[in-house]
């Protein structure tokens, strides 16, 4: 393991120590219950140096079941802080919000902190606990203790041993990400059967019961909010970054690339025609769809994914076209990945890949692609408060 001091201050009686470490571990392949969490803490097992952690009552609070309230106590040198802990077994942004409230209804500054301890607090979570002025650790190594005006100790880096096994639980990733993409086609929806036709109507394939734990995730991470008449898109902004942060790139089974002396739309329309014999499907890829969305000056390159090989659409079109790279003008990606085609804008004969698939591959790409990608956001998050204030 190793330990690098990037910043340490003392001015008066504040002092603020932020450590990240790099290490290599095994996972764990057993989920932690909040009993064994509390057993953990009981016998001094979690820590976060440079404090010492030291649990010195527990109690057992009827007011909210059977949910244990610890007092741990922290100590540096002659310092020592007392922080009232709410245990979760799973750290989901709306259990981590939860936890928040309830020990900040406890704490009683300067006698008691808030605290919360959860298996895994990655950087985001330790960030937001700062912002919150809450306290937290987990059971890596990881964790920010707070204490306003005189102390901030922000330890992270260590990997999660504890890790989920729910398969469902990436909602923001390939096929299941369809359910988030729909929540940015229209906000607001009064049933499931009704996102699962919105799916089915924007050429998606996917079940009512993968769209329900998709949900259900989405909840946990307060990107939605359900009650017993709507399902309602709450944190859009949210939304699109983890859409971002978990886009997988198409894969491409073959690729052709050619010179075509036909104007663009002759070439669509000649592909269209061999597609749909085929039974085929075509849609501009995304980046090849941005000047319909955003102002961008690129060469005058046809991109487009299909889910036939080009090796038999090109013949089959009848297009006069030289295989070739050198100052090519027409692309085509044969894949059969469904969120190209999801949600695809036909407009005047051309089938355009939807913004949001546009905006995922313009965040993948250089720097002037990432400043389109910015107009293109803009675009959703406008496109999405209009159609809310409409409801």
């Amino acid at each position: 393991m190793s330990y690098r001091l990037s910043y340490a201050c003392q001015s008066g009686i504040f002092q603020k120590i932020v450590i990240f470490l790099d290490k290599k571990i095994r996972y764990n392949k057993k989920m932690m219950n909040t009993v064994e969490i509390m057993d953990r803490l009981k016998r001094g097992e979690l820590s976060l140096p440079p404090l010492s952690l030291k649990m010195i009552n527990v109690e057992y609070g009827d007011r909210l079941g059977d949910r244990r309230d610890a007092i741990i106590e922290a100590q540096w040198g002659e310092k020592c802080y007392r922080f009232v802990v709410d245990v979760k077994s799973v750290g989901t942004p709306k259990i981590m919000q939860a936890a928040c409230n309830y020990v900040r209804m406890l704490a009683t500054p300067p006698e008691t902190y808030p605290m919360v301890v959860v298996p895994y607090l990655s950087r985001k979570k330790l960030t937001e606990l700062e912002k919150q002025g809450i306290s937290g650790i987990d059971l890596n190594g990881n964790g920010i203790v707070i204490v306003p005006n005189e102390l901030l100790v922000v330890r992270s880096g260590e990997l999660n041993r504890f890790r989920q096994s729910d398969p469902i639980r990436n909602v923001y990733k390939r096929n299941t990400s369809l359910v988030a993409r729909a929540f940015l086609v229209k906000p607001t929806y009064s049933a499931v059967k009704e996102i699962l036709e919105l799916i089915k109507s924007r050429q998606g394939s996917i079940t009512f019961s993968t769209i329900s734990k998709a949900l259900k995730v989405l909840e946990e991470d307060l990107v939605i909010n359900r009650n017993a008449d709507e399902i309602r898109l709450v944190q859009p902004d949210k939304l699109l970054e983890q859409l971002v942060e978990y886009y997988v790139s198409p894969r491409v089974r073959e690729r052709f690339a050619g010179r075509c002396d036909l104007p663009i739309r002759q070439i669509v329309e000649k592909l269209r025609s061999a597609a749909k014999s085929y039974g085929a499907r075509l849609a501009l890829t995304g980046s090849g769809s941005a000047d319909k969305y955003a102002v961008m000056a690129r060469e005058p390159i046809l991109s487009m994914y299909c889910s036939e090989p080009p090796s038999i659409l090109i013949p089959e079109s009848k297009l006069e076209v030289e295989t070739t790279d050198r100052f090519a003008n027409l692309e085509l990606f044969e894949t059969n990945d469904e969120l190209v085609y999801f949600d695809v804008r036909d407009q005047e004969r051309v089938p355009y890949s939807s913004p949001v698939q546009a905006y995922l591959e313009l965040m993948r790409g250089d720097k002037r692609q990432r400043e389109v990608a910015g107009q293109l956001k803009q675009q959703i998050l406008s496109s999405i408060s209009y159609d809310a204030e409409r409801q």
